[in-house]
């Protein structure tokens, strides 16, 4: 956000509901305290991503002159590109205006190499977007949750279980590795604390078509790993049963 250079005409006590030091605030953090939290919408003109603002290619958002990156804004959210000379087949693809605006904070917009190592640490969301993809004629699908036998409630051996089987189906499955990795919250947070962060390769693929999404943006197919139904249950650790006391196939979240 750029300052304006004018204090504001509010009384001085607006300095510490600011959390800055006494005096008059300067007009634009007012207005801009004022838009989000009562009026829960951007400021117009005043901040980075205000809708009133233009984004250009040398502009992330706002001037940096060891900025990377170009950022371009679509239907399905913002599409980063890193531009250092380095030929990559993909790009990131983030829907949190507040994620462009921590790149930009954090100067992670100055380092293409570790950009995606950032997010990934961070547990940031975001999406891979890759121009290329594997095609094979078919692909193992997962059976999903392991089926325990009826009425057979979760012990903690069942928790040392799944943890091992969840090893192994993001050992087994890569592109659910990493659409977990990309996901942020909990499928992240699970994915992090069974095996170790992998590399940039294993993050951005290309992985197979069949456990991949397609988006058509400008003209150019990009694909990005996703998580079936069934896989988000076997990473949170689903337990599942043959029959339910009320209602047959039931699924319940394990016991931790």
């Amino acid at each position: 956000m750029d300052l304006s250079g004018t204090p504001c005409g509010e009384k001085s006590y607006w300095s510490r509901k600011l959390g800055l030091p006494p005096g008059q605030p300067d007009e634009n953090l007012f207005h801009l305290y004022e838009a989000v939290v009562s009026r829960c919408e951007w400021p117009p003109n005043i901040c980075d991503l205000s809708p009133e603002t233009t984004l250009t290619p040398e502009t992330f958002p706002s001037p940096n002159l060891t900025n990377l990156l170009t950022l371009s804004s679509t239907e399905f959210g913002y599409v980063v590109d890193i531009q250092d000379r380095v030929t990559r087949p993909w790009k990131l693809l983030i829907s949190d205006p507040l994620t462009i605006l921590q790149i930009e904070r954090e100067r992670w917009c100055s380092d293409g190499n570790n950009l995606l190592t950032h997010l990934v640490t961070n547990g940031i969301p975001f999406q891979v977007l890759h121009q290329n993809v594997l095609k094979t004629s078919s692909f193992p699908d997962h059976p999903g949750p392991t089926l325990h036998p009826t009425g057979k409630d979760p012990l903690l051996i069942d928790y040392f279980a799944y943890r091992h089987d969840l090893v192994d189906f993001l050992s087994t499955y890569p592109h659910a590795r990493a659409a977990a990795l990309c996901a942020g919250g909990i499928l992240w947070r699970l994915s992090v604390d069974v095996l170790a962060l992998p590399s940039e390769t294993d993050i951005v693929g290309p992985f197979d078509h069949h456990a991949c999404i397609s988006r058509n943006i400008n003209g150019i197919t990009y694909w990005t790993p996703r998580l079936t139904e069934q896989e988000q249950q076997v990473l949170v650790g689903v337990y599942r049963w043959a029959e339910s006391k009320s209602s047959p196939n039931l699924p319940s979240p394990m016991l931790r």
